[in-house]
Order: C-alpha cells, then sequence, then structure tokens
C-alpha cells in the first residue's frame, strides 16, 4: 500500500511480472510487463514519492545463459523502471537476495534489504538520479540467509523476520538526537 491506501501487487501471467495498482477492486497495469521477475518472492514497497521499491529473490547475480534479472529495482511514479540492480549494473551490491526482503522509511529515506545473511541499510537520495549510501548492517549468525520480512515502525525502528531460525527481531536505529514523539490518538488528546 502507499500513502494514500493504494494497494500494489505483482501478477507473473506469461512468466513475466506486471505491477498493477488496485483501485475500488478495479486492478490497472502500473507498469509494463518486463521478463525482469521470476520469482514469487517479492517485496513491493512504496517510496512516498508515487512511485515504488522491488525487491526480487535472486540467489546470486544471475550468470550466463541466464538473463539479469532484476534484484532491487525502482519504479517511478509514472510506472518506469529507473534504477536497478541486476548482473549488468550492480550499483556496488553485491550477493544473494533471499526471499526478496524489503523496507522503505519514507521520512527518513531509508531502504532496508535482506541480503547476504545480513540486513544492509542505505540512505537514497533521488537527485539528479538515485544513490544507496550505505549506512548500517545488521549482521548476525543468528539471521541466516533466510530473511522473510523487514518494515519500519513510526519512531525508525526496524523489524526483521527470519525464516532460518524462526525469529522475530527489533533493531533500534540511532538518531541525531535519539527521540521520538508520537501523537496520541484522537480519542486520549
Amino acid at each position: 500500500f502507499d500513502a494514500e491506501g493504494m494497494l500494489y501487487v505483482m501478477d507473473f501471467a506469461d512468466e513475466e511480472g506486471t505491477v498493477y495498482k488496485v483501485i475500488n477492486g478495479e486492478a490497472t497495469p502500473f507498469t509494463a510487463t518486463s521478463d525482469k521477475f521470476i520469482n514469487p518472492y517479492i517485496t513491493i514497497v512504496s517510496d512516498g514519492r508515487g512511485g515504488l521499491w522491488i525487491s526480487q529473490n535472486r540467489g546470486q547475480f544471475d550468470a550466463e545463459p541466464y538473463p539479469a534479472y532484476y534484484q532491487l529495482a525502482h519504479v517511478t511514479s509514472t510506472g518506469e523502471f529507473d534504477w536497478v540492480v541486476n548482473r549488468d549494473t550492480p550499483h556496488g551490491l553485491e550477493g544473494s537476495s533471499y526471499r526478496g526482503a524489503l523496507a522503505y522509511d519514507v521520512e527518513r529515506k531509508i531502504l532496508a534489504q535482506g541480503r547476504n545473511g545480513k540486513v544492509e541499510l542505505y540512505t537514497v537520495n533521488y537527485e539528479p538520479t538515485i544513490t544507496l549510501t550505505p549506512l548500517y548492517t545488521i549482521a548476525s549468525d543468528d539471521l541466516g540467509n533466510n530473511i522473510d520480512g523487514l518494515a519500519f515502525d513510526y519512531a525508525g525502528d526496524l523489524y526483521v523476520l527470519s525464516a532460518s531460525n524462526e525469529t522475530f527481531y527489533k533493531y533500534v536505529l540511532p538518531t541525531e538526537e535519539n527521540i521520538c514523539v508520537v501523537p496520541a490518538a484522537k480519542s486520549q488528546a
């Protein structure tokens, strides 16, 4: 879901991926069909700008004779792929992304992806082109390679779900002031 409550889903008709936007129960194509998505382990998250981040399970960067499938991609608000990580354009991101786990903190512009048995976090800059700057790496032998889910909460804390050991983790990320003010529910104000 994006900030406006629109649902985005990936459809694999004809074994190629198309992202659909669902409005009032009606699905319309958001992206063109792409042969760069072949795996059902995919996470789609809103970028807070009308676009999407998509992460796909890739055991490694695809070698010949396989196509250079996307491991991580950004889609603009008009449905165009403007930044991808694959064999041909690794952007310094190496290794595997089992399960395609991904989270994005819209307010802080922090992207988290489960990769190589750890969670790698990056700050995202969109201008003039997308760049990811390494921020933190969360590594533990306990995490394992099968990171099934990632999510940020209101305070910017990161939640990690590992299928390798069936464990749910919470990581409190440092901030400049290490303060988070959570507004009270309207019924309590």
